[in-house]
């Protein structure tokens, strides 16, 4: 991974996470003359690839890193870095989970930077989290809800299908607990704590947006197109976009929340519409699919049509 990423607030620095977002929190951190302390991430992944971590690691952070998958954990061992704590094992699936495993740990426990990508159950870890309060929080969302839709998991669980809130859910739950959206990387959104947003403006580039205004225009664009996910499927599965997003329904439906599933259903249909037109180029057999399996949703669901809003 020799590409150089230049975010204007440090020099450049490679790339080591999947869209660049821990080396942009750390050129952050650099601009704010932060150049040591502690990161914790759980769902560390490889130091090899998609690694949040490494970039803090290897300039002089100290990383403690939980990762259940023991092919990684052991890649992060042959590192032999003596700024890096590692464990083999799941967070529980505890809203207090965080508190728990740090009680464990005899190490500096006001963490720069928190990092959950671990598929399920964020939503649950950051609402229970009281004694640790890091500056800057990265944490990842399930982005194929639109950003009107408010989706907070029923439990806290394991599994992308029902396990993570919608960029809205958490964005709301962040200003809450008194942090401020700064804006997405795809899936990930970023936080920084409102005590240290003074001292981060003067770095931002002139005219940034943050909060509320950075949400809505920034987060949208990071998430899925629909329209792309139903017309672009391969030949041998034009169903599978049609499915997602029933399966992301069922979810709504599932969870009681019957007026998000209106909203989003309602929205779905000029997509089903312009998706009809898209795929003329597809073989006849692909187009055929398609179609049944939108006229099948379209009955499935079409109590949502008279879901009163206001109910």
């Amino acid at each position: 991974m020799d590409n150089p990423v230049n975010t204007g607030y440090s020099r450049n620095v490679e790339i080591f996470s999947q869209f660049g977002q821990s080396e942009w929190i750390y050129s952050l951190l650099c601009g704010m003359g932060i150049t040591t302390g502690h990161i914790f991430e759980a769902g560390a992944h490889s130091p090899n690839s998609l690694s949040n971590s490494k970039v803090f690691l290897n300039n002089g952070f100290f990383c403690f890193l939980v990762e259940a998958i023991k092919d990684f954990h052991d890649e992060w061992l042959k590192l032999n870095n003596e700024n890096l704590l590692v464990l083999n094992e799941y967070l529980p699936y505890v809203p207090n989970a965080l508190d728990i495993i740090f009680s464990r740990i005899e190490i500096e426990k006001q963490f720069l930077v928190l990092f959950l990508d671990i598929d399920g159950g964020e939503y649950h870890l950051i609402k229970a989290l009281s004694e640790f309060r890091p500056k800057f929080v990265c944490v990842e969302v399930d982005n194929s809800f639109p950003i009107n839709i408010s989706f907070v998991p029923p439990i806290q669980r394991h599994g992308m299908q029902g396990g993570q809130a919608s960029a809205l859910a958490m964005f709301d739950l962040m200003r809450k607990k008194d942090y401020v959206y700064l804006r997405s990387f795809w899936q990930d959104m970023i936080f920084v704590d409102l005590a240290s947003l003074e001292q981060l403006r003067v770095l931002l580039p002139q005219g940034s947006k943050y909060g509320l205004a950075a949400f809505l225009s920034d987060a949208h664009r990071h998430i899925y197109n629909p329209y792309n996910v139903i017309a672009n499927q391969k030949e041998d599965v034009p169903t599978a976009g049609v499915d997602f997003y029933r399966s992301k329904l069922d979810v709504l439906i599932n969870s009681s929340q019957l007026k998000e599933a209106s909203i989003f259903f309602n929205a779905l249909l000029p997509v089903f519409n312009l998706v009809s037109s898209s795929v003329i180029p597809r073989s006849e057999n692909y187009r055929l699919m398609v179609k049944n399996s939108i006229d099948q949703l379209l009955l499935d669901y079409s109590m949502l049509l008279g879901f009163r809003l206001d109910s």
